[in-house]
């Protein structure tokens, strides 16, 4: 009997079983391009990294996202009058799954609002190859249960034996 479980527990093992959560894919770095700030001669613009401190830039400047596993990174934009230290808006970005960028600023109004205008390059975090890919769910959901089940078969197999077990030396 101990020989047939010791096979279950090996032929259970042959089963590999990953964890589908979100943000466990391998998600590439992306660039933002930032183009015309030269042309804002009155703002000092700032690049921060959500874990970094703040980049401090006054011409066309290319940023990179890192990449990485696991929670996706995040990065801000702003800008700054100089003459009267009044900030601008603030841009985000988050390199979850996201394509590379090309902001344009084109003005900054009085409100202190950024016109800008922004163009997606594609990258390799393309949406059709990672995390966001709806035909997944129907594989995924088989994979939990099928695990479910062979584990539900495994307990009940378990709980058997030592039942069985424990009535073999009560009744010799």
């Amino acid at each position: 009997m101990i020989k047939k479980i010791l096979l279950l527990i090996v032929c259970l093992n042959l089963f590999k079983t990953n964890a589908d959560s979100p943000g466990n894919s391998p998600m590439d770095q992306n660039k933002v391009s930032f183009t015309n700030i030269s042309r804002l001669s009155d703002y000092t613009f700032y690049w921060r990294l959500q874990e970094d401190s703040a980049a401090v830039f006054n011409r066309d400047s290319i940023f990179i996202i890192p990449g990485g596993r696991g929670a996706p990174r995040n990065a801000i934009f702003w800008g700054v009058n100089k003459k009267s230290t009044i900030s601008t808006d603030t841009l985000s970005f988050s390199n979850y799954y996201s394509p590379d960028y090309v902001i344009t600023v084109d003005t900054i109004t009085a409100a202190n609002k950024i016109l800008y205008t922004k163009h997606e390059i594609s990258n390799s975090n393309s949406k059709a190859s990672f995390g966001d890919n709806t035909n997944d769910a129907p594989r995924r959901s088989n994979k939990v249960i099928l695990f479910s089940a062979i584990s539900l078969i495994a307990l009940i197999l378990l709980v058997w034996y030592f039942i069985r077990r424990k009535n073999k030396t009560l009744n010799p």
